[in-house]
């Protein structure tokens, strides 16, 4: 891994904290921004302006990468991001096979998720066996849903990060909604973390429980 400066980190300059559990598993993040004449799939920690490189995304497994549509797109793997060559619409990427974190009855299974909004004016429906995302309710383009499974999470902790570093922290209400505030023009990123019980086993190494991260990016005109 290696440390950049901000401005070279994103399209826009972001700046916040990540830390809804210890450990370098809990404090990362996959998020995705426009770049290349497409998108860019990023890992790494981007409120502390670290960007992971090649070997980082790697060990991630693969990095599934969708249109709206759900359609598969080809990404390509760069020095320190995926490039997805798509000019229009918004985008997906999901990583499920990185190293565990923790050991023995503690074990966890890491499972990234991360969206691109391109048009926060139009209602999203929630994507079909997505395990966590906050989705635009249309409108004002300031108000989110956060689901889990399909369902509203009430009462959870999200990150917004804005372009000039500023950062604050919402809470989803009984229905899983949630208003933010997006006060300068550029990229956006809101982050939600859940950890749950949830036994298992990936390449034969067996977990106790499931850390599910997601990323929706956005940018205001």
């Amino acid at each position: 891994m290696h440390r950049i400066s901000r401005s070279l980190l994103t399209a826009f300059p972001i700046a916040a904290q990540f830390a809804f559990f210890s450990g370098e598993s809990h404090a990362h993040a996959l998020w995705i921004i426009p770049g290349d004449g497409g998108y860019k799939v990023q890992y790494g920690e981007p409120g502390e302006g670290l960007l992971e490189k090649k070997d980082k995304l790697e060990a991630l497994g693969p990095i599934q990468v969708r249109d709206d549509s759900g359609k598969a797109v080809p990404g390509v793997l760069r020095e320190d991001h995926v490039s997805v060559a798509m000019r229009r619409g918004g985008v997906t990427a999901s990583a499920g096979e990185a190293p565990l974190y923790g050991e023995g009855e503690h074990a966890g299974r890491p499972i990234w998720h991360a969206r691109f909004i391109a048009d926060l004016g139009q209602k999203t429906a929630p994507t079909p066996g997505a395990a966590l995302e906050i989705l635009p309710d249309g409108a004002d383009g300031l108000s989110f849903s956060v689901l889990k499974g399909g369902k509203p999470l009430g009462g959870e902790g999200v990150t917004l990060i804005s372009p000039t570093g500023w950062s604050k922290s919402f809470k989803s209400d009984a229905q899983g909604k949630l208003r933010i505030e997006t006060p300068w023009p550029g990229l956006y990123l809101l982050e939600v973390g859940v950890e749950e019980k949830k036994p298992g086993a990936l390449k034969g190494k067996p977990y106790a429980k499931v850390y599910n991260a997601f990323t929706l990016s956005f940018v205001k005109e």
